[in-house]
């Protein structure tokens, strides 16, 4: 794949450490309704071992979707997971035609592990995803990555405020433009800590924003 090729061009030898690139299969990086991104791979990079070039790999395989792996020895869903598997299931959206990704493919423990400094990469790497994907909602989750996106994106209209039901935590949104493309972008918290799949009146919210015109 032509984007592909170009993905590892800008990554250069950054391929080589542990992380991923896509959550999805390379089936889902075409024009598609949404986008999917978090921050970067969890995990302890010395104890995973698996480059973000052996992802490149594994997601030519058209039934790879991350999001319904055993990541628990017990088999049962993370957090993160049933959230997204729950959010789909009521968007009536297969999750798995969905392509999703992160703003930074390598793996880290905690945020401070994030080479910040390759941030003007990953931006031009995201760049070419979204005009791939053309989509026209972006999910992302965690405070990060709606800051980077809409730095990417710029929204035309207020970043809205909506009250996540979990504290003072916040799901924004707002309509943005790439490329003189409208594009809808949804903020949520980070899918690991915080529940959306027991929340009616925001996944309501989160309908009408995406479904609405």
């Amino acid at each position: 794949m032509e984007i592909i090729d170009a993905i590892k061009d800008l990554l250069q030898n950054r391929i080589l450490n542990s992380g991923a690139a896509f959550y999805s299969s390379s089936a889902t990086l075409r024009k598609g309704k949404f986008l999917i991104i978090g921050l970067n791979p969890g995990g302890d990079p010395e104890i995973i071992k698996e480059t973000i070039k052996d992802s490149f790999v594994t997601f030519q395989d058209p039934l790879y979707n991350a999001y319904f792996e055993k990541w628990k020895n017990n088999g049962e869903l993370t957090r993160l997971q049933k959230n997204l598997q729950d959010l789909f299931s009521y968007l009536n959206v297969d999750l798995k035609t969905v392509c999703a990704t992160n703003i930074f493919y390598e793996r880290s423990k905690t945020e401070k592990g994030i080479p910040l400094t390759s941030l003007p990469i990953y931006k031009s790497i995201l760049e070419k995803v979204i005009s791939v994907v053309e989509p026209d909602i972006i999910l992302t989750f965690g405070k990060m990555p709606f800051r980077i996106l809409t730095e990417l994106v710029k929204p035309e209209t207020e970043i809205e405020i909506i009250p996540s039901g979990h504290g003072n935590w916040k799901i924004l949104r707002c309509i943005a433009r790439l490329q003189n493309r409208k594009i809808k972008v949804v903020g949520l918290p980070h899918l690991s800590i915080y529940t959306l799949y027991n929340r009616p009146k925001q996944l309501v919210i989160l309908k009408d924003f995406i479904s609405n015109p």
